[in-house]
């Protein structure tokens, strides 16, 4: 009732990772994920939909070689808009709600189970990270085609679910296409000229979410 919000960054580093370096990582990855909750609480009041407004907002950067020091950076290389400037692809849907990490989590403990394998999500991952309609696309239907079925079902079944999320500002009665989520794997659009994919953040957490018992990969 007071209008309280919790924010949370989370960064995933070598043990030997400089300080220095981790303190202002983790700083700027804060400082997105407040700003980023208070843009989207304030869209949800626009809405109307403010009690169904999670005011936790948790942010994560998982630190590789070419990872920069400021979470902006990172985001804007997760990013891209066309020359056109009017369509945009966004390789992760972070900061997460609680809610939101959740689902995620479910959806990475099922796909070990299912065996998914680090070799496919990483080239899910890359074909995520071109960020178009052409090449990104024919990549990752490549990848798809490899599994087994109930593998890229669990994959395809979950950037549904949460497609029809994302969906849900956009319905409108009077524009029935409105009303079904509209994916182009590994997209989902979220309004007009908009793409976002949960993928590339599927596949970086997929190595740090264990079974229960510690283990790490597919249950025998």
């Amino acid at each position: 009732k007071e209008g309280y919000t919790l924010s949370v960054a989370v960064v995933l580093a070598p043990v030997k990772y400089p300080f220095g370096l981790l303190h202002a990582l983790a700083d700027t990855t804060l400082k997105y994920a407040k700003k980023e909750g208070a843009k989207r609480e304030e869209a949800a009041g626009k809405r109307g939909k403010l009690e169904d407004f999670d005011k936790t907002t948790i942010n994560f950067v998982v630190v590789a070689g070419n990872t920069g020091h400021e979470f902006d950076k990172i985001m804007e290389s997760l990013s891209r808009k066309n020359k056109d400037e009017q369509t945009r692809f966004y390789a992760t849907l972070r900061p997460y709600s609680v809610q939101e990490l959740e689902e995620l989590r479910v959806a990475v403990l099922k796909g070990k189970e299912i065996d998914l394998g680090h070799t496919k999500l990483h080239q899910l991952r890359e074909a995520v990270i071109k960020k178009n309609l052409t090449t990104s696309v024919s990549d990752a239907r490549a990848v798809l085609n490899n599994w087994k079925e109930k593998q890229w079902q669990h994959v395809y079944r979950y950037v549904y679910a949460v497609a029809s999320r994302y969906q849900e500002p956009h319905k409108e009665n009077e524009k029935p296409g409105t009303l079904f989520p509209r994916m182009t794997f590994p997209w989902f659009e979220d309004g007009e000229d908009v793409y976002r994919s949960p993928l590339l953040d599927f596949a970086e957490l997929y190595d740090f979410i264990e079974q229960k018992g510690g283990n790490g990969g597919a249950k025998k």
